[in-house]
């Protein structure tokens, strides 16, 4: 079984103190990675720090990778509502950790997009350090 691994984005500090109370706010990380020659998908997002040593609340950050087809003869965006993995840390997350998601069978190209929600509070501070990869396996 052969297979690679994709680099998604390298130890990052992502600040997102400024949402208000319960408010979300998503980061295209890739419009389209390639994984066409892949059959078996890992997701997997290190967790480095985070403001206060731990998420509060309901803040959660998610990782997610959903099936999409970019066509050169539409420019737009023909992405799946559904995501087809997703990775999520939450108040329980542990810190330094490895989280990671599986799937099978994926389209040909993979939307990544990181998620981020603020707590019931806003303003809380609300900073985490992420690194991301996939891992893709050919059949």
């Amino acid at each position: 079984m052969s297979g690679t691994l994709i680099p998604l984005f390298g130890k990052q500090r992502f600040d997102f103190t400024w949402l208000s109370a319960n408010a979300s706010q998503s980061i295209v990380i890739h419009p389209a990675v390639n994984v066409l020659t892949y059959y078996n998908m890992r997701l997997q997002m290190r967790f480095h720090g985070c403001s206060g040593g731990a998420l509060v609340g309901t803040q959660t950050v998610i990782l997610s990778a959903y099936g999409t087809g970019p066509s050169g003869e539409d420019p737009a965006e023909f992405t799946k509502g559904t995501a087809l993995m997703s990775v999520t840390l939450n108040n329980s997350s542990t810190i330094p950790s490895l989280n990671t998601a599986t799937a099978t069978d994926p389209d040909g190209y993979l939307k990544i997009v990181l998620t981020f929600t603020q707590t019931g509070t806003g303003g809380t501070a609300f900073w985490v350090e992420l690194s991301a990869d996939l891992i893709a396996r050919a059949p």
